[in-house]
């Protein structure tokens, strides 16, 4: 049997939702046709990469290339994330992850990407690192934090079903006078809360101040906002901080409903220097935003040691595990593992939200 790489076209892409809809695990609406051409087709940095390995008709591994925009001390250069790689369990153990990854990788460089990074899971960082020239970025240290808010649907398989409930309900009165106390910090902040329905015209005057303190930073300009959160088939907040009619702190959050454990995932946020506890009035507003849903709990990732991180802490986000982003090795990845200091990047910067 021959399976070969074969880019995608789209009369593949019914084929290939029905495929990730099959043997992706993860709750919603991950790998449909229209997030593929939102992200693929749409994409306004260059048109995005899939690439295929089928027997006969049949998808049978699959992974795409979504081109983004990264400033590098203060210089746009082109990237590309590179993911979505799955092998029906049947073909595993064939060399088709390998295959993939180093054929969509090159394929991406000669189109004009310059740097290209993952977010791979545990199961899927080892064959990076050892079968693709992949490396964990030195120096960039991100971490996922959550804040629990219903602790019913966290306890009970733990502890049973009374238990479960007389803990969760402990918890619920301190965590309302807890609240209390964030609502009357970030009173002190100021402001106005303003949500937004698309990326107003002033937005890139906020963007180019908020960038200037990062060495690192995606692109967020006004059109890559638009496309990545407006454009986009899931719907998401958009929540910005006015002082006065300047824009001085925003944040973008989604709900990621689990029957099991529903999240509110905070994709994106940033603030213009000196100005990050501005995002404590967001997050307040987030957090009630989950509370009135009856989420199980708000998520985010930040870069340990940069300046949001005390932030969510004051907040009460406690920190759960590393993430790892991965890079493809060449001498831009050692450039920035050399050079950058200070980094923002959260899980809007990757497409798993």
């Amino acid at each position: 049997m021959s399976l070969d790489v074969i880019p995608y076209n789209v009369d593949d892409l019914p084929a290939l939702g029905l495929f990730f809809k099959k043997h992706y695990p993860a709750p919603g609406e991950y790998g449909t046709m229209g997030h593929f051409q939102w992200k693929i087709l749409e994409n306004p940095v260059l048109p995005g990469l899939i690439n295929l390995v089928k027997d006969g008709n049949r998808i049978v591994s699959a992974t795409s290339v979504t081109p983004k925009k990264l400033y590098l001390g203060g210089v746009p250069r082109t990237a590309a994330e590179i993911g979505d790689t799955y092998t029906d369990p049947a073909y595993q153990r064939k060399g088709l992850f390998a295959l993939l990854i180093n054929r969509s990788t090159q394929e991406a460089f000669s189109r004009g990407v310059e740097f290209i990074y993952g977010t791979p899971n545990d199961q899927s960082l080892p064959g990076y690192e050892k079968k693709a020239n992949y490396q964990v970025i030195d120096g960039m240290d991100v971490s996922s934090y959550s804040l629990p808010l219903n602790l019913k649907p966290l306890l009970q398989p733990r502890t049973g079903r009374l238990p479960g409930s007389i803990l969760a309900t402990l918890y619920d009165a301190l965590f309302s006078i807890r609240q209390a106390f964030r609502k009357a910090s970030s009173r002190k902040v100021g402001g106005a809360i303003e949500e937004l329905k698309s990326v107003p015209e002033d937005w890139d005057a906020f963007w180019r101040r908020a960038r200037a303190p990062f060495n690192f930073i995606m692109a967020r300009d006004r059109d890559i906002m638009e496309w990545r959160y407006f454009q986009n088939p899931w719907t998401f907040r958009f929540y910005v901080l006015k002082q006065g009619q300047e824009i001085t702190a925003c944040i973008v959050c989604r709900f990621v409903l689990d029957p099991a454990l529903s999240t509110l995932v905070i994709a994106d946020y940033l603030a213009l220097p000196g100005r990050k506890d501005d995002l404590k009035p967001l997050l307040v507003r987030v957090i009630e935003d989950g509370l009135q849903a009856d989420v199980a709990k708000v998520s985010a990732w930040c870069v340990r040691g940069g300046p949001y991180a005390p932030v969510f802490q004051s907040m009460g986000f406690l920190e759960r595990s590393r993430i790892p982003v991965i890079s493809y090795r060449n001498d831009l990845t050692r450039l920035i593992s050399e050079t950058c200091k200070t980094w923002h990047f959260t899980v809007g910067d990757s497409d798993n939200v």
